[in-house]
């Protein structure tokens, strides 16, 4: 249903001028487009309540479905071709990327069907779209089609010889944009699953830095400089050099903004939103907001760049204290209508950040007007989820169990909180031992000296002492790890837990 669902978000009546195929008559009474109009207006949320109601009690109503749903999926991608792209809303270069698209594949199949009268034409008017707008790999497969057809079948030496040459060129600039984006994915493959940062990979990401950029040399292309860009980028992140991260950052932000034509707003994103990290650790929260109301301008509303830098402005308001633009912040993330759509990707963070919100709501440290009424929070289906997300992707573990223990200790559960001490000590023995959890396995092990002083605050303060020292040997500036892994700095969980806190043993 997901998948169908994202399909229908991206091929819907505004987006198609003429479309019949699917969805232009709303009256049509046929079940493929009762299916149709029944996810795209919200009715149906998953698969079972649209085969109980497309189908009722019949008994095969589950087959009958599934061929219903697979013949809409056909449909909707074959729609993606009536999308029409000359709507004022697309860009220039949208324009160009879909038509130039759509006019290859047009090609191909013309002379697939040996129809070459009307696949050369529109080869050479593509052609020469996808060359100004650096569409590498449609210059060269359209190139090779044209050499083949003016050296094979025309027998025109002088036309053979130019598009000969634009495959070898272009070629050149294909093989160095592969190499980039390879370079670029040999980094990111270590980060996709864990948000830790690893100390071997800082030797393969300079060396594959200092290739890349002695390859620019020889090649300047769209696509070879962004990957190229990126792949800096990530080196400097991994070895915790923000200043560089920013410094790449604009002077990519400079090289794709020069490039007026090709740059998207998307690329011009990417680069920006990059620099947000950066600015968190190095506590930069002021340039961190207005970097974010920038990669905002560049989002459009409910889209997963705009949750992203929502995120992320969460993580700074945290950081700067600023609890209620966090509680802000969530409430505009949340309401928005395509929460429900995109919430399986997203359910992780959000899920963090309502119950944050209502950690500071309950300590005291928002101030909501009488007219503010914050959703219900479901603390117990909190309590007992399991730390398992998505083999401890971008910290989430870590974050989930120290979150439990702060709301426990809020509500004075002390006995809850002893019993999980020991399941607690085993995680850090198991997952906490790396460089990268650091500061992690020291905030921990602050924790669990709460059950052995009593929770007396004295004595916590006493016991916690050794582990306190050592995280600020660590700031969190220097921490190998991402902005994410750590979204409340420890420091400022430390004094919310030692608030907590009487002089009573309990």
């Amino acid at each position: 249903m997901e998948e169908i669902k994202l399909l229908i978000s991206t091929v819907n009546r505004n987006k198609i001028k003429q479309i019949e195929v699917l969805g232009q008559d709303r009256s049509s009474d046929t079940i493929l487009n009762r299916l149709y109009n029944g996810i795209y207006d919200g009715k149906y949320n998953s698969d079972e309540e649209a085969a109980e109601d497309l189908f009722a009690e019949d008994r095969h109503k589950n087959e009958y479905y599934g061929r219903i749903k697979r013949q809409l999926k056909e449909r909707l991608y074959n729609t993606l071709f009536l999308i029409d792209t000359n709507e004022p809303n697309y860009s220039d270069l949208q324009k160009a990327y879909y038509s130039s698209y759509k006019n290859s594949a047009a090609v191909k199949i013309l002379i697939g069907k040996q129809n070459r009268a009307g696949a050369i034409p529109l080869a050479l008017k593509t052609l020469k779209v996808a060359q100004k707008y650096e569409f590498t790999d449609l210059v060269l497969a359209l190139a090779k089609e044209l050499r083949t057809h003016f050296g094979m079948l025309i027998g025109d030496k002088k036309k053979f010889d130019h598009y000969n040459s634009l495959v070898k060129r272009y070629k050149q600039i294909y093989d160095a944009e592969l190499l980039a984006e390879e370079y670029y994915t040999a980094i990111v493959v270590h980060f996709v699953n864990s948000s830790a940062n690893k100390k071997d990979v800082i030797s393969l990401a300079e060396t594959l830095r200092v290739e890349l950029v002695e390859k620019s040399e020889d090649v300047d292309s769209y696509w070879f400089n962004y990957f190229t860009y990126l792949t800096i980028i990530s080196r400097y992140e991994i070895a915790n050099d923000y200043e560089n991260v920013i410094t790449t950052c604009n002077q990519a932000l400079r090289y794709f903004a020069s490039k007026k034509h090709l740059v998207s707003k998307r690329t011009l994103f990417n680069f920006q939103f990059r620099t947000l990290g950066a600015h968190i650790k190095l506590k930069q929260f002021q340039t961190g907001f207005s970097k974010i109301d920038e990669c905002l301008e560049l989002t459009l509303a409910g889209s997963i760049n705009w949750y992203s830098t929502l995120h992320y402005l969460m993580i700074i308001s945290y950081h700067a204290r600023n609890f209620d633009q966090a509680y802000a912040t969530y409430n505009q993330a949340t309401s928005h209508a395509n929460f429900k759509i995109y919430f399986k990707n997203l359910s992780e963070n959000w899920k963090l950040h309502e119950a944050f919100v209502y950690y500071f709501l309950i300590t005291g440290r928002l101030n909501l007007s009488p007219a503010e009424k914050p959703g219900t929070f479901r603390i117990s289906k909190f309590m007992n989820q399991v730390p398992t997300f998505s083999k401890d992707k971008r910290g989430t573990n870590i974050t989930v169990i120290i979150l439990q223990l702060l709301l426990l200790l809020q509500q004075k559960k002390y006995g809850a909180i002893i019993d999980r001490m020991e399941p607690l000590q085993a995680y850090a023995h198991r997952y906490l031992r790396q460089d990268d959890t650091f500061r992690s396995n020291c905030f921990i092990k602050m924790l669990l000296c709460l059950p052995a002083a009593s929770f007396h605050k004295v004595g916590v303060l006493r016991k916690a002492d050794k582990y306190w020292k050592k995280l600020q040997t660590m700031p969190i500036e220097k921490a190998n790890q991402s902005a994410e892994m750590e979204i409340v700095p420890y420091e400022m969980l430390w004094e919310f837990v030692l608030e907590g806190l009487d002089e009573k043993w309990h």
